[in-house]
Formats: C-alpha cells, structure tokens, sequence
C-alpha cells in the first residue's frame, strides 16, 4: 500500500490472504468449543468513514465514524451512529445532511486525524490540506480528494442511548471514475478502502470468491466460476504448482489435489 504523509507517499508492504479452500471437517472442533467472551460488538470487517457536515455558521467539518451500514435497500438508506457530544452531531441536527467519504489506504492518516482532532479546536479541512466541496443535492460538504463521497439526507434519528443514529437517504454518489470498472462496479483492489477492528487499521486483499458462486464448492457436480489465484495468495504455492518435477510426480504438471498431498505430507519443502 502507499500511505500519504503531510510530505509524502509512504510504501507498506503486507501480507496478501491465504488461498480459500474446501475447509475439512474435524471431528475433535466443535461449536461448542467456543468460549464466552460476554457484550462485544466483533461484527467484522467495520467501515472507517468519514462524515462530511456544515456548521451553523457555515464551517466545514469532518469526522471518523465506524458505527455505520446500510439499513435499506429501497429507498437506499445509511445509518450513521454518533455520540451527541460531537461537533458533527450539532452540525446533523441543525442541517439534516451529511456526506459520507469513503478514503483509500493513501489518506489513512487523514482518517485517523478526523477522528481523534475536535472541528472545535480549529478547521480540519485546511490542517490536512484537503478539499470542502459543496454538496451537489444536501447542505454538506464531501471531500474531494476522498475516492467515494455520498450525499444524504436525514430522514430518522433514533436515540440508542449512548449514540444516536442518524438514518440518511441516499440522494447522490460521486466517485473517482479512475475506481471504476468497465461494468460500472467499483475496483476494490485498486481503490484500497479501511476497515477497523479494536484499536487498528486494516486493508483489504484481493478478490477471494463472488457472491453466488463459492458456495458451488460443497456441490458435488457444480464448481465455482471464480478461485483466486496462488499467486495472489503465496508465491511458494504459485511455484510447487507450477513445477513440472517435484518428488514423485515427475514429468506432469502438479494439480491441486497433487499439491494437497505434497504439503500434507510435509514434501513440499519452502524451497522445493
């Protein structure tokens, strides 16, 4: 990933996922053997987002929010959950609108400055050096240099007790067409968005599976269109695959099933 600094791109190398395969059933791993941990909310991955609000007065602001997720789908509504203590949740309840700004790994330390600066200690657009673009249909601004920016109305707020839930309309999404796929869908893997767990960042890999389609692995005489590749997974996998001699299957190609059994049996060595 590159990371954008105040002065400039850092790169950050990162584990890309394990290839996904038919998991095994284990006799001696039960459900049962999970242990209680009591009230958390491990709903995962979560959104790091960036809500875009006026002030009375005018004032641009912007802060981090994860408690946040589609809750309609039509009319296409988002609820965002804030604490009344923010600066935001004035901003919302003087202007019945909010943009929602989705940043890619590049403006991570933007995110992050949003969510930990109070807009009432000073303007955060011009701390970070970025952009308060009027809202096209609501009375709030997005940010321009943000890949994704929603606009939305409020059209419910709902008090849950120590947040209260914005319930917004979605009126327009603008995103960077550099994002965008040739089918109108958005490139995920290019794009780079943030998800957040605890007290971290976390980025997204490839593609593993598509809707509709990886379930066809527990169907006998049905196979998935899509399986990512090993070379998006491990290269140490890519190569022993690609071999055309390794151990016992001399001469051929090493399928999956051969590569299972080499690797099982601990035949694949690292450097095979």
């Amino acid at each position: 990933y590159q990371v954008q600094s105040k002065t400039e791109l850092v790169t950050v190398d990162t584990l890309l996922y394990s290839t996904i395969v038919k998991p095994e059933i284990n006799d001696e791993t039960h459900a049962g053997d999970k242990i209680s941990v009591g009230v958390r909310g491990w709903i995962m991955p979560k959104p790091a987002l960036v809500i875009g609000t006026y002030g009375e007065d005018g004032q641009p602001n912007i802060m981090t929010a994860a408690w946040a997720g589609i809750v309609n789908s039509q009319p296409l509504k988002i609820g965002v959950s804030l604490r009344p203590a923010t600066l935001s949740f004035g901003n919302i309840m003087a202007t019945k609108s909010f943009t929602i700004n989705v940043p890619s790994v590049k403006y991570m330390a933007h995110m992050d400055y949003a969510g930990n600066i109070s807009g009432r200690d000073g303007d955060k657009f011009a701390a970070l050096g970025l952009t308060p673009i009027k809202g096209e249909y609501v009375n709030a601004p997005y940010i321009r240099e943000f890949p994704i920016s929603i606009e939305l109305e409020v059209t419910e707020t709902i008090n849950l007790g120590s947040h209260v839930q914005f319930i917004g309309t979605v009126i327009d999404t603008k995103i960077d067409p550099q994002f965008l796929k040739s089918d109108g869908s958005v490139d995920v893997e290019k794009l780079q968005p943030i998800s957040y767990e605890g007290n971290s960042y976390y980025g997204f890999g490839p593609m593993i599976g598509k809707q509709s389609d990886i379930y066809k692995v527990f169907i006998d005489d049905m196979e998935p269109s899509f399986l990512p590749e090993f070379s998006k997974a491990n290269q140490t996998l890519e190569t022993i695959y690609n071999r055309k001699s390794v151990r016992n299957f001399t001469g051929d190609k090493v399928s999956r099933q051969h590569l299972t059994e080499l690797v099982r049996s601990a035949m694949a060595a690292p450097t095979a």
